[in-house]
């Protein structure tokens, strides 16, 4: 059981794979990190495909306020 507890919180640990192109479909690489507004629940990343120089920006939620 400890060793799924492991395995589970290395799997949230990992940042998610980066997003293809979706002009291109080349692979895209992280270029940055900045978090949104005041509190840190949610990171904005900036991305830019390495193929055809899109730039492409996700927000990813890292935890819900109560």
């Amino acid at each position: 059981m400890l060793a799924r507890l492991v395995a589970a919180f290395a799997r949230l640990a990992d940042p998610p794979p980066a997003p293809g192109c979706p002009d291109c479909r080349a692979p895209m690489a992280l270029q940055r990190e900045a978090p949104v507004g005041e509190l840190p629940v949610a990171i904005e990343r900036f991305y830019v495909c390495r193929g055809c120089g899109r730039h492409l920006t996700r927000c990813v939620l890292w935890a819900i306020p109560d």
